[in-house]
């Protein structure tokens, strides 16, 4: 949910940073009181949810998306400041980084709540036992692979159920008379 999260964040900055381009940030917002049910959820709840998404890697998981996003962020910066020197685009790509990486623990406490609405404290527990756990880390570890299979076999019964459904329909449709 997380690398979600910041795709969108991720989206959304890319397509206001010509109208910010020259603004400096500028964010006195107070971080909102994470709340459920109409009460503030208690620290320790908040706590286990982030202990939760840092079991599960989900930061490294924001990184490859900041490190994804970087070359259209340097393009726009570029585009912005014409002329920039090889060594001005590094030290704005290292900037940016730096900037986003301030920024995780903030995401991270968001998401964090988002869980406390999510799960009762007892399964927060419970998932951040099992995600500590070996077996909980295997299923971490197993995952990019499971759904880079998952997909193959997905695209491969998507062509072949398709068209058999395709080809099902059309027979039917010629079997009551309805013109194809």
């Amino acid at each position: 949910m997380l690398h979600r999260t910041v795709i969108a964040l991720a989206a959304t900055l890319l397509m206001s940073w010509p109208a910010r381009a020259e603004e400096p940030a500028a964010d006195t917002t107070p971080a909102p009181v994470c709340m459920k049910n109409g009460a503030p959820v208690s620290d320790a709840d908040q706590q286990v949810a982030r202990d939760i998404l840092i079991a599960t890697k989900a930061t490294d998981r924001v990184m490859m998306v900041i490190d994804a996003m970087m070359p259209t962020m340097l393009d726009l910066v570029q585009k912005a400041s014409p002329g920039l020197t090889d060594e001005a685009v590094a030290a704005y790509k290292a900037a940016l980084r730096d900037e986003f990486i301030k920024s995780i623990p903030e995401l991270v406490n968001v998401e964090a709540c988002i869980y406390t609405q999510h799960f009762t404290p007892d399964e927060l527990n419970q998932l951040a036992l099992f995600y500590k756990s070996p077996l909980g880390q295997k299923v971490l570890a197993e995952n990019n692979p499971i759904v880079q299979e998952s997909m193959a076999v997905g695209r491969a019964w998507g062509e072949r159920a398709g068209r058999a459904a395709v080809e099902h329909v059309i027979a039917k449709f010629k079997k009551d008379g309805v013109k194809t």
